[in-house]
């Protein structure tokens, strides 16, 4: 993580709170999470605001013991000890000076990274945020070249400009590309139409920027195709009412795709893996990310071990994901280790599509709408709900007659539902 959306502050200020209270919700780059607090305190000093874009290492609050009053005198001197935090040997935050008897910042957590030096405090030190410290290791930019700079920040511009006039290295193999994180995606207002009004520039959250960086990285670094077909869906909707009756849940046709997916990948395995430079991974669990609209725009919760469940388990397990996601309440697992996507696009009344492999997974369904077509039936002609099917894969890892068999078992145990 390099940064998070501050959502809101749920303690106000000048609040006491205890132990295990929600202070704060952020929205990382998957989920909106909330923050608990470890101790009990008061807040009594805001550094960020709602809707602030938060670096690691940021601090944001300021909190004093129960029933404390710090004068803001003592507020400011404590913040101006903050300079001192180091990393020392063990790599553990830590604060240089701290005055006595003054109230405790809400510090980061030690896995996080703040804002240190690349070296000792006692020599010539680098200083640079962790998101330029990211950047750098992907340029292949030494960051000790920037020690002569003083105290100032290391800034990105600085970076880009030094890997700008490094000599190229060779084409690394595509393998090894694929691994490598991508910058983080920038869009500059110099990018936009010129001489053109502008009605609005709206900042990307978190979420967005990591779908846009998802996308641009699989795009560019997977070599990918697609499969379409035409799914005769005459027995879904009677499946679906005599599913409703004899289970007693409202049994929807997504979760009928998904049990037919579940059983196309057992058919053919190899869709449900990742490339991985000389091997191909292949995963026992099938765990479906599936893509869900909701206000906040586009989140993508995992359904986990879908092998394992009933048809009565997959809608549980849908609509107890879908719920979370449409109140913003997903967690972390809850949108991590998916090992193939499925888009179902058909209630938006959208036929077709090209689906993007999201890299490391080698495969994702799209579903379109069920709709009436002239069809041959028998040597006749006859309408039939149908609807369009198109999978893509990565290349790399699945070749297309193995997708094709997929593609196939797929489009079987759609029409047999």
């Amino acid at each position: 993580m390099e940064e998070a959306l501050l959502v809101a502050w749920v303690v106000p200020l000048g609040q006491e709170f205890e132990v295990g209270e929600v202070l704060y919700e952020v929205e990382t780059e998957k989920v909106t999470t909330g923050v608990q607090s470890t101790l009990p305190g008061r807040l009594v000093r805001l550094r960020a605001a709602e809707e602030d874009l938060l670096q690691v290492g940021q601090v944001l609050a300021v909190i004093a013991d129960p029933g404390e009053s710090p004068s803001d005198a003592e507020i400011e001197k404590f913040l101006s000890g903050m300079a001192g935090i180091v990393d020392d040997a063990s790599g553990e935050p830590v604060l240089a000076t701290a005055p006595e008897q003054v109230p405790a910042p809400v510090l980061p957590a030690a896995s996080e990274t703040p804002e240190v030096s690349e070296t000792s405090a006692g020599s010539d030190a680098v200083r640079a945020m962790p998101r330029v410290r990211v950047l750098a290791r992907s340029l292949g930019v030494d960051l000790s070249q920037f020690a002569s700079t003083g105290d100032g920040l290391i800034t990105e511009a600085q970076v880009r400009e030094a890997a700008a006039q490094q000599v190229p290295e060779p084409m690394k193999p595509v393998a090894t590309a694929a691994k490598e994180a991508a910058p983080p995606l920038q869009v500059s207002e110099s990018q936009a139409i010129p001489d053109i009004r502008i009605r609005e520039r709206r900042r990307l959250t978190p979420v967005a920027r990591r779908m846009a960086e998802v996308v641009a990285r699989s795009w560019s670094q997977v070599p990918q195709f697609s499969q379409s077909v035409q799914v005769d869906c005459s027995r879904w909707r009677s499946r679906r009412n005599e599913l409703r009756l004899e289970l007693g849940l409202d049994i929807g046709y997504t979760e009928l795709i998904l049990a037919a997916l579940v059983r196309a990948v057992h058919d053919v395995p190899e869709v449900n893996g990742s490339f991985d430079g000389d091997a191909l991974v292949l995963y026992s669990d099938v765990n479906v990310s599936l893509a869900v609209d909701t206000p906040s725009g586009l989140q993508v919760p995992v359904l986990h071990s879908l092998q394992d469940f009933t048809l009565a388990g997959i809608s549980r397990a849908l609509r107890q994901q879908a719920t979370k996601a449409r109140a913003d309440e997903l967690t972390r697992d809850d949108v991590r280790g998916g090992t193939i996507t499925m888009s179902n696009l058909g209630m938006f009344g959208i036929e077709g599509g090209a689906p993007v492999v999201t890299a490391p997974q080698s495969c994702i369904v799209f579903i379109g709408a069920m709709t009436e077509r002239v069809v041959v039936i028998d040597g006749g002609i006859g309408v039939r709900p149908m609807c369009t099917v198109v999978n893509s894969f990565d290349h790399r890892a699945v070749d297309g007659a193995t997708a094709a068999k997929f593609t196939v078992a797929l489009r079987r145990h759609l029409e047999e539902i």
